[in-house]
Formats: C-alpha cells, sequence, structure tokens
C-alpha cells in the first residue's frame, strides 16, 4: 500500500537529495529534503522516505507560528530529529 502511495505521488512531489558533510557530490551523508509539499499522512510520509532510500528525508512546511517547521521521517516512522538532514535543508533553503 505504502508504495502505490509513493507512486501516485511521485510526480507531484519534488525531492532534492543532498550529500551532508562533503565538499563534492559524492561522500558526506546523505538526506532526502521535501520543500512545502501538499498536506500528507504519516503513512505518505513514511512511503516518501521508503522511496528516496536514505537514512532521514526532511519535509519542510511554512510554519505557523514560526518561520518554518520540519518533520524528519524515516522508512519506519517519524524521528525527533536529524542532524545531517537539518544541515541538508539549511544547505538547500540558503545556498542552491
Amino acid at each position: 500500500m505504502q508504495n502505490q502511495v509513493a507512486q501516485s505521488m511521485k510526480n507531484s512531489i519534488k525531492v532534492y537529495l543532498v550529500n551532508s558533510f562533503t565538499r563534492d557530490h559524492c561522500g558526506g551523508n546523505p538526506a532526502g529534503v521535501v520543500l512545502n509539499p501538499p498536506k500528507l499522512t504519516t503513512e505518505q510520509k513514511i512511503a516518501i522516505a521508503q522511496q528516496v532510500g536514505f537514512s532521514e528525508t526532511a519535509f519542510v512546511y511554512s510554519g505557523d507560528d514560526t518561520d518554518f517547521k520540519v518533520d524528519f521521517f524515516t522508512a519506519e516512522g517519524e524521528v525527533d530529529f536529524c542532524g545531517h538532514a537539518t544541515l541538508a535543508v539549511f544547505f538547500h533553503s540558503v545556498i542552491a
């Protein structure tokens, strides 16, 4: 079921693949970054994280009370925090 969900969203959600802790495009610690996705369920975020295939994928939203909100997901579920995915979010938002 989750694979079907990810396939149906494949063309509508852009996932950036960012390597943290490296000076080039090889090596480092990869993370998926999804900027301003539509409202997604937990199951949909897990399915996307499974499709990405990295240890974590970050979902970045505009915040109501803050500038932004970041949700971190693995192929198994949500995690509280991920350092390299946080760096990937800021790299892509500021540098790229």
